[in-house]
């Protein structure tokens, strides 16, 4: 088993990387200092939740996953967590 760092990701929803920058999140703001992040970027258009949740997760576009609103339905894909655990991860 490969051995790796811990790592969680946190997806904030609504969330602009402005408004992120100009709050005062005492929590969040040690975890970006301590760990890796970005605040650049982007979602998919429209940015409606569940599409752009399916692309963070699937990494590719509505237009692949064909997920274009907030109601799901299984893919065939290989979704990060499956991804993760093939490489004999948890």
């Amino acid at each position: 088993m490969n051995k790796a760092n811990p790592s969680v990701l946190f997806v904030v929803d609504g969330l602009r990387s402005d408004g992120m920058v100009q709050a005062k999140t005492k929590h969040l703001d040690r975890l970006i200092s301590e760990g890796a992040h970005t605040l650049s970027a982007r979602t998919i258009v429209p940015s409606i939740t569940l599409p752009c949740i399916t692309s963070l997760i699937y990494s590719i576009e509505p237009s692949a996953h064909q997920i274009t609103t907030n109601t799901w339905r299984p893919l065939s894909y290989p979704g990060i967590h499956e991804i993760i655990c093939q490489a004999g991860m948890k």
